[in-house]
């Protein structure tokens, strides 16, 4: 089964947050999975501490899923990412993609050609593979990778 898991940035001081991605009170936060904190809470009248979530607000536009796809390294490779072998550099998105357009689809996932050379693209799409591939950075982060 694979693991549901957001990313995104802090819109306080930009660091990047992985857990549970909720959308509540109008605020788009992201709740760490695995660290709480103690906080007062007056539950039936008494003021007792009590274990939360920590909770994160983060930039919604920076949100990506998990695709539940490791790269070469074993780092996870989430929505948003640029990946690179010797032969291509990909971004990887979520939906069909446009296959016309060098889009690679693999689990339900997109992975869209940035080069430019449509021959090596149209070589590459028959032996590709994800494992080959390893992350160089994102498009929030990295936005000059998104050029050829």
């Amino acid at each position: 089964m694979r693991k549901i898991l957001f990313r995104g940035k802090r819109s306080d001081n930009g660091e990047w947050v992985y857990g549970f991605y909720v959308l509540f009170g109008g605020k788009n936060i992201i709740m760490l999975s695995d660290t709480t904190e103690l906080r007062p809470s007056e539950i039936f009248g008494l003021n007792e501490l009590y274990e939360y979530p920590v909770i994160h607000e983060v930039v919604p536009d920076t949100v990506g899923q998990f695709t539940g796809l490791l790269d070469k390294n074993g780092n996870k490779i989430f929505e948003g990412d640029i990946l690179k072998t010797e032969y291509s550099k990909v971004i990887c998105e979520f939906g069909t993609g446009d296959f016309s357009n060098g889009c690679h689809s693999y689990q339900g996932w997109c992975f869209t050609d940035l080069e430019q050379d449509d021959s090596l693209r149209s070589n590459y799409n028959d032996s590709w593979y994800v494992q080959e591939y390893e992350i160089i950075g994102n498009k929030w982060d990295n936005p000059e990778l998104l050029n050829p």
